[in-house]
């Protein structure tokens, strides 16, 4: 027997207290819910505060294809994950420092917490390429969908209690803005050096924690690339996730359009992250188990139904018990992401190089989100941004045929 299934429960439950306790840190810092009414509050441009999520998707994106090109040799898997994910460690502990400490406000506190967040995109994706590559090592095939999904309920668990902990905070009078939400940073860095020391403790087989793969020339690691894309599924797969950019354009409006329609407390952020969180990890496990048995295709056609049905229905809510319906669809879509995508490209990959298959489709679709943020900032120039929710459900849907039909 492999030592990575002899390891099977250890790993599980180790890498599912790592991913539990960067769960609770990154309610913190949602950009879903939390940094829109951060950013508001700081008086941030509109556009600015839309572009949140598909910005996040284009820093995650820039260095994949370059660490996945320059890195060909891996000594220890398990331990330059752990190093990569501590380096994520300084932006957030900077956030911490400028709005927790000096209590940085206006113009200047949003365009210098714009600079942290894009180093600290460029820095989750430098992450993703090793990552991928160490849930892939250390996890047992054909058991992989309960493991990530079982991984992803217990972030969804511990989110729940980090979006608890995020409501007390914001809304404790002892706290005045923005050191509140300096408060949440901090957390979140310290999460993130606790998370992380728990996968010192994963074991896996010595051929699977380790990567040796021959140099390549540019030329040949852009053919490479070419000859994956050749594959029907797979092409097909990456024109869905174009259309799946669509959602990014209206992510960090569903809060602010309720805010503005409703009138809520800024405390109510804590309650949509937590309500995300509880869907999520309500969905994930069983998420995994229909995955690995009927095709993980199927877990990404409910993502992207929930993100589509989400988009049309806000629009007409009138009450804020509609608004956290909506957010159960964002949290039921969102929640499943991982173990829905991250599933189909290790299955696409079949043992080659899964960075790469992740790294190809991040970049393409990062090129097609450029366009769609250059689009959505003038609609909203022109029109405001509701008309962008009608707009992102229409290209859902479209998503949702070519993954049923075409994949």
């Amino acid at each position: 027997m492999k030592r990575v299934e002899t390891y099977a429960v250890r790993n599980t439950v180790l890498n599912a207290t790592a991913e539990g306790i960067w769960g609770f840190g990154t309610a913190m810092h949602s950009v879903y819910a939390i940094i829109p009414l951060f950013l508001a509050g700081l008086g941030a441009p509109a556009w600015i505060i839309g572009a949140l999520p598909g910005l996040m998707l284009v820093f995650l994106s820039l260095p994949q294809l370059w660490v996945t090109f320059r890195v060909r040799r891996i000594r220890n898997v398990i331990g330059t994950n752990m190093l990569v994910h501590y380096l994520l460690f300084l932006p957030v502990a900077g956030m911490w420092l400028l709005f927790g400490v000096f209590g940085l406000q206006g113009r200047a506190g949003w365009m210098s917490y714009i600079g942290l967040y894009i180093l600290y995109g460029l820095s989750i994706g430098a992450i993703m390429p090793f990552w991928v590559l160490f849930l892939e090592r250390i996890s047992v095939e054909k058991k992989r969908g309960r493991f990530l999904g079982i991984t992803f309920t217990m972030t969804g668990l511990m989110g729940l209690a980090g979006g608890a902990a995020a409501t007390w905070i914001l809304a404790d009078p002892r706290w005045e803005f923005p050191g509140n939400f300096g408060i949440l940073f901090g957390i979140f860095a310290l999460c993130i050096l606790a998370g992380t020391t728990f996968f010192a403790g994963i074991r896996t087989d010595r051929e699977l924690n380790r990567v040796e793969l021959p140099d390549q020339s540019l030329g040949e690691f852009i053919a490479q690339a070419r000859d994956m894309l050749r594959d029907r599924s797979y092409r097909n797969y990456t024109w869905s996730r174009f259309f799946f950019m669509f959602q990014f354009l209206v992510h960090s409006f569903f809060a602010v359009y309720g805010q503005q329609k409703l009138g809520f407390d800024v405390e109510q952020a804590g309650v949509f992250t937590a309500i995300t969180l509880v869907m999520g990890s309500a969905a994930n496990y069983f998420a995994g188990l229909l995955g690995d048995r009927y095709g993980f295709k199927y877990v990404v056609a409910i993502i992207y139904g929930s993100y589509a049905l989400a988009s049309f229905a806000v629009l007409g809510i009138q009450s804020i018990g509609q608004l956290y319906i909506i957010f159960m669809l964002l949290g039921l879509a969102q929640g499943i992401t991982g173990t829905g995508h991250m599933n189909m490209i290790m299955n696409f990959s079949g043992g080659k190089d899964t960075r790469l298959y992740y790294a190809v489709v991040d970049s393409l679709q990062s090129v097609v989100l450029l366009g769609l943020m250059l689009l959505s900032g003038l609609l909203t120039a022109w029109l405001g941004y509701a008309p962008l929710f009608p707009l992102s459900g229409a290209a859902l849907l479209v998503a949702l045929y070519i993954i049923i039909r075409k994949v």
